[in-house]
């Protein structure tokens, strides 16, 4: 006996096909035909129409080193601007950027004019310390607005930021110190979590006691419980302390944006082979999936790979797989060539 699979599908109403990203069937259907038509073509659009490029890119895709594809390699961005700079300048700084729920349940919202703010304070206090374009800086924090804003500030001053997750014990912290050879650490007194705190300072403070961490020169410490805890004259500083001071402006470093398709080499999570495609892929994810400029989760959706996906992408369908698919067939075509 056969049956009726066919589903049933029901028309929004014609303002809200208006007012979508994508306005209809039709418009879907002609995004989906650009793609697959010349998928080049379709990424280097959205390249265009989405993200602002302080040197717009005139290359799309390089193949040269298949199968390790080249994504607007000569290109140049940078996407602590992207995600606030731009907002604020169209008129959206006081919109909520991030919404913040504390452990104890204290709610805090930022908007995007307050993070661009306290970004530019936080990158300004790591360039008084020395940090400098393509350093860099391990981000061992608790989720907080001091700990976006840090992400932010490292793609701002173009230092490269490896986010080290907050369970992860001393000896994994000097690992990744090492791997990368860390110029500064920015972390809290403690995490805190289903009503526990854990001690993050003093597990930095550990891990900088089991050798091989010469390179750190200072450790900036976000105030999350207020308790005592040791500090280290001359390298250890609390983060209020020199960020609160600093001006509420700064200058960008313009990053060339080489959007290497290849997973990354080592697990420096910053924006040296990233920032271009990837941020692409996220920026139109937001869009598409929740709503553009009206989402509060603009910035909290915005910031680019890892552990940087927190920051800067959405936990959504990602467009990686459209991307894969459109480097594997790029591959297929070359080897056949």
């Amino acid at each position: 006996m056969s049956q009726d699979h066919t589903l049933p599908v029901f028309a929004p109403p014609a303002n809200f096909v208006q007012q979508a990203a994508v306005s209809g069937m039709d418009a879907y259907h002609a995004l989906v035909k650009h793609a697959e038509d010349d998928y080049e073509d379709f990424w280097a659009t959205q390249a265009k129409r989405l993200l602002h490029w302080q040197t717009p890119f005139t290359k799309k895709l390089n193949q040269d080193k298949a199968p390790f594809f080249t994504w607007f390699e000569d290109g140049r961005l940078n996407a602590s601007y992207n995600c606030l700079d731009r907002n604020v300048e169209r008129g959206l700084g006081d919109k909520t950027a991030i919404i913040f729920e504390a452990d104890g349940g204290e709610v805090t919202r930022t908007t995007y004019s307050q993070l661009l703010a306290r970004t530019c304070q936080i990158a300004n206090a790591m360039k008084s310390l020395g940090v400098v374009k393509g350093d860099r800086v391990i981000i061992y924090i608790s989720m907080s607005v001091d700990g976006v804003a840090a992400m932010q500030a490292c793609a701002r001053i173009g230092a490269t930021h490896s986010v080290v997750f907050g369970g992860f014990s001393a000896q994994s912290l000097r690992d990744r110190i090492e791997d990368t050879g860390a110029k500064l650490v920015i972390t809290a007194d403690h995490q805190l979590r289903g009503g526990k705190q854990l001690p993050l300072k003093s597990i930095v403070d550990e891990a900088l006691t089991l050798g091989g961490c010469d390179s750190i020169k200072h450790v900036l410490v976000a105030k999350r419980s207020g308790a005592d805890i040791p500090m280290q004259a001359g390298r250890d500083l609390w983060l209020s302390d020199v960020a609160d001071k600093q001006a509420s402006s700064c200058t960008l470093a313009i990053l060339r944006s080489q959007g290497h398709c290849e997973m990354p080499d080592c697990r420096v999570e910053g924006f040296v082979k990233v920032d271009g495609s990837r941020y692409l892929e996220v920026h139109h994810i937001h869009q598409l999936c929740l709503g553009g400029d009206d989402a509060i989760a603009n910035v909290a959706a915005l910031c680019a790979t890892c552990h940087a996906r927190v920051h800067y992408s959405v936990d959504a369908v990602s467009l990686e797989t459209s991307l894969k698919k459109a480097v594997l067939d790029a591959n297929k075509r070359h080897n056949q060539a």
